[in-house]
């Protein structure tokens, strides 16, 4: 097979002068892990224009690259990327690759008028896009990753109805719905167990998720959906209980700080969000020191531009918030606790307001 090579903005895009363009390549892992796998696979990245608006990125990857760059100038460009295998790494660019994998090419114009878009935004925005339009964490959960299939969800979607049940909760922002897989089910369930028609407001990062929900729920009223950086805008107002699962863990902490102090803002009374924490049965250790290391974008970080995952416990700092009113272990699909890094991951309940600044 041939690595499948990813470009970014799509062919015939238009984007704004000092706009982040991000190019990303991921290498298909039956490729890059075949019997004979290629070991020092290269990547080249042309961002070809005129002007000082061209750029140009060469490097030896293991299965994924990612390459920004900001225009400057308006006019057309094109993007130029080619992958190829070596046993040494790049030491010239003017030697034509050997072992040439696949290539691929797209352009996009660049327009000078209007304000520009935040380049770590329209980054992060680009990432989550390819991992849905692409299927990086498969086809469960509707391409939201296996945690939000049906099965993937089944502990928490449980908890979460007795929650609302218990609390009267009549309406639900959803900060991170993704496709809304796991989430029909639940509102279906609970419409026929009490009877009610939940309000419920969806968020997230990708455009194209949020039209897939809009059109697939058109036809209830009930159910809205909206465009929203978690890490840099402010959430809506107006819904009894912020509900962000499987979210947090794909940002830094500045962005985990900003969507807490958000939430804080937002008037509802309860927040529900998955969390670490350490159970009696899973002793902390030293292992355990790299919960909540903070990632810069820009160096490793470009692993949660791509949907990477990082440890986070609310509770320890520096986030700091109080123990939860109630707590849910979260199971996987084959009915185990989720363990990550000597701690256990499942869903946590606080009232809010909290009594201090995160």
């Amino acid at each position: 097979g041939h690595p499948v090579v990813i470009v970014t903005p799509q062919p015939g895009a238009v984007v704004e002068t000092g706009t982040s363009v991000l190019v990303a390549v991921k290498v298909a892992e039956e490729f890059y892990y075949s019997p004979t796998p290629h070991k020092g696979l290269c990547t080249a990245i042309h961002i070809l224009g005129r002007g000082d608006g061209g750029a140009t990125h060469e490097s030896c990857a293991s299965g994924f690259d990612t390459f920004t760059a900001t225009v400057t100038e308006p006019g057309e460009y094109q993007v130029v990327v080619s992958l190829w295998s070596s046993d040494r790494p790049l030491d010239r660019a003017a030697t034509p690759p050997a072992h040439r994998h696949g290539s691929e090419q797209t352009h996009f114009s660049v327009v000078s008028t209007g304000a520009p878009l935040d380049p770590v935004s329209y980054a992060r925005r680009e990432g989550f896009r390819m991992i849905y339009e692409y299927g990086h964490w498969g086809e469960d959960g509707a391409r939201s990753g296996p945690g939000s299939s049906l099965t993937g969800a089944a502990s928490d979607q449980q908890f979460l109805m007795n929650l609302v049940i218990r609390y009267n909760v009549t309406s639900i922002l959803d900060a991170g719905c993704g496709a809304m897989e796991w989430q029909s089910q639940f509102l279906a369930e609970l419409h026929t167990l009490t009877g009610w028609r939940m309000r419920y407001h969806g968020v997230d990062l990708v455009p194209e998720v949020v039209a897939s929900n809009q059109a697939k729920f058109a036809d209830v009223p009930e159910l809205t959906f909206q465009v929203l950086d978690l890490a840099r805008d402010e959430l809506p107002k107006g819904f009894d209980l912020v509900l962000c699962r499987h979210a947090l863990f794909h940002n830094t902490n500045p962005a985990v700080k900003h969507i807490l102090r958000s939430v804080q803002r937002s008037g509802a009374r309860l927040f529900v969000a998955t969390t670490l924490r350490p159970t009696h049965d899973h002793w902390p250790s030293p292992k355990s020191q790299i919960i909540n290391a903070d990632v810069d974008i820009g160096t490793d970080g470009r692993r949660l531009l791509w949907g990477g995952y990082r440890p986070v416990e609310l509770e320890a700092p520096p986030f700091h918030l109080p123990p939860p009113l109630a707590w849910a272990i979260e199971y996987n699909a084959t009915g185990k606790p989720v363990r990550v890094e000597r701690r256990t991951q499942g869903l946590g309940v606080w009232n809010l307001p909290w009594l201090h600044e995160v």
